[in-house]
């Protein structure tokens, strides 16, 4: 898939086709919309196509009605590469059709830029305060750093920052303007989906998303794919969930870095889990996923069964690309969700028995028979939930083993803690063994001792 192909916002110039005289810039960027009989102005609709209403009055009775609306229309057009005139559109009495005066003719490159942030230092002020004669890199380095589909149950005006392009031939023999039709916009978010499919024994309680990009690039054209001026990101998003499938809530900005991750917490038979499904992981060991978070894209995420043989089954992560626009189905790639070949790792503090001491593997030894205390940190690579068994006696008698914290790390991994506590020993010296494992891999695990001397 390509990520840059979303939507061509490459500035390409039709040159030859007549000169910038200096009557077709201005001095200023605001202005009001032209009157009837201006030949510089557009009449235009916006079409996100059949997905998307144009309707800027439509009740949002759900988020998937909000993400709809169009709220406002900026438009900015360029002539040989150089701004004639950046503005707010003027609604007209018809539904869905907007005018603008561009205050040139000819061919121009014409943006819409749909449901700006208005206000003082707002994006709308940033567009508007453009230049005139300026070029086209001015309004490639503008940033949307509104939250993409703050979702209010009641509200009728849309907040997803939409973005579309033509190349029109504004024609100065045409009385009134031009007409230009319906101009096709797309989102600069991208919206995560849960899907109802879930695996026979598993509950899905909430996910967490980390590495989410709440600014974006108002134009990414081919001179500027990275978006490395884009530098908000916030981790720990936390969605409860009470039902799936769980969509239209959780929307973010297109990723950078390809770091995205999404934590889903839930319970497999019995069993705490939560299993993470990153939206970019080429190092990862087949299965892999190559699928970064581009904008105007809907990811689809359902959850399965991946083997049938063990105790408690690996579990991987379908994702479905699907275009916000036309809902066709752009790419699909499985994601391994637990790594099952990396063991985890144990580390003990805060022993309580001052004759106890550790080898710095986490085995102890004590050289007295008196009650022991410790707390084991288990760190697993596949971000789920771990679990600390004594394996040896077998009966455990004696022994209690208390789950404590666990913390989803930034990097993919997970820790969580483990409160052991051991009763005085009143017979022989014995050696006690205990097992963490990754608890989609009882295969995985890592063993450890603790060595009390013979009671009295």
């Amino acid at each position: 898939m390509n990520r840059y192909s979303i939507f061509a916002l490459g500035f390409t110039m039709l040159l030859g086709l007549g000169s910038c005289g200096s009557e077709d810039l201005v001095t200023s960027s605001e202005g009001e919309a032209a009157g009837a009989n201006s030949n510089n102005r557009i009449t235009f609709s916006l079409n996100g196509g059949a997905k998307i209403s144009k309707t800027r009055a439509q009740d949002a009775l759900t988020s998937k009605d909000y993400e709809k609306n169009i709220q406002n229309c900026y438009v900015v057009a360029y002539k040989n590469n150089r701004m004639t005139k950046a503005i707010k559109a003027t609604a007209t009495a018809n539904a869905d059709e907007f005018t603008a005066d561009l205050a040139a003719s000819g061919v121009l490159d014409i943006y819409f830029i749909a449901n700006v942030e208005e206000g003082s230092g707002k994006l709308s002020d940033r567009i508007t305060s453009l230049a005139a004669g300026s070029q086209s890199s001015e309004l490639e380095a503008l940033t949307a750093d509104q939250t993409p589909g703050a979702y209010v149950a009641t509200a009728t005006d849309g907040f997803f920052p939409m973005i579309g392009k033509v190349s029109a031939t504004i024609n100065t023999q045409t009385a009134g303007g031009t007409d230009i039709g319906s101009v096709e916009i797309k989102r600069l978010a991208a919206r995560i989906d849960i899907d109802d499919v879930l695996p026979t024994g598993f509950t899905i309680s909430g996910v967490t998303v980390n590495s989410r990009y709440n600014q974006s690039l108002l134009v990414r054209s081919l001179g500027n794919v990275s978006m490395t001026s884009c530098g908000s990101v916030s981790n720990d998003n936390y969605y409860a969930i009470s039902s799936v499938p769980f969509q239209g809530k959780i929307y973010l900005y297109e990723d950078p870095t390809a770091s995205t991750e999404l934590v889903i917490h839930g319970t497999y038979n019995g069993h705490n889990v939560n299993p993470v499904v990153k939206f970019n992981d080429p190092v990862r060991a087949a299965p892999k996923t190559t699928i970064p978070v581009v904008r105007n894209h809907i990811y689809n995420i359902t959850l399965s069964k991946e083997v049938l043989t063990e105790t408690l089954e690996d579990l991987q992560a379908t994702i479905t690309v699907v275009d916000w626009t036309t809902g066709e189905e752009i790419a699909k790639s499985t994601a391994a969700l637990t790594d099952r070949t990396t063991v985890p790792t144990v580390a003990i503090s805060g022993i309580s028995n001052a004759n106890c001491t550790d080898d710095g593997n986490s085995n102890l030894t004590s050289t007295d028979a008196a009650a022991i205390s410790f707390t084991a940190t288990v760190t697993t690579s596949g971000s789920t939930t771990s679990k600390l068994v004594c394996v040896d006696p077998n009966d455990g008698i004696g022994i209690l083993i208390t789950p404590g914290s666990t913390t989803y790390n930034l990097d993919g991994t997970t820790t969580q803690t483990f409160t052991v506590a051991i009763d005085a020993n009143t017979g022989t010296a014995r050696t006690i063994t205990f097992r963490a494992e990754n608890l989609l891999n009882r295969d995985t695990y890592m063993e450890f001792t603790v060595a009390q001397a013979a009671g009295s």
